[in-house]
């Protein structure tokens, strides 16, 4: 697993090193992210994504929901990502074999910062901090 991960960063620095676009770099993606929110938006818990990769495009994806209300659950995912990895899917396995995917257009990805939006709504953007 962690010879996979080794792999995936070193192809993912190579491949996008020479973009010099400094809002993305998918040797990031790796690691855990919570969510923040805008200033003065109020939030009743807090939600971890967790990447791990096993090939330089899908991997695995744990996400941790604290929520004061509804109570605490998580979920064990697997993601793709599109070619050009701007694009990542998380398919979250249901009961009886069904499966849901949510689709995100990634807007930037750096050592701190990971936002997207929701595929289908662009206006929904969500912004994850990573946790160290």
């Amino acid at each position: 697993m962690l010879f996979g991960s080794i792999i995936f960063m070193m192809l993912s620095v190579f491949s996008f090193s020479s973009c010099g676009d400094d809002d993305f770099d998918l040797a990031y993606l790796a690691g855990k992210w919570r969510q923040v929110y805008d200033e003065g938006v109020a939030s009743d818990g807090y939600v971890y994504y967790t990447f791990t990769p096993k090939t330089e495009r899908t991997g695995y994806c744990v996400i941790e929901v604290y929520d004061v209300f509804a109570g605490d659950s998580q979920y064990e995912c697997e993601f793709t990502l599109s070619k050009d990895g701007r694009h990542i899917t998380i398919i979250k396995e249901m009961y009886e074999g069904d499966s849901e995917e949510q689709s995100y257009d990634i807007i930037k990805l750096t050592s701190e910062r990971l936002t997207w939006s929701l595929k289908d709504h662009p206006d929904i953007v969500q912004n994850f901090d990573r946790v160290k």
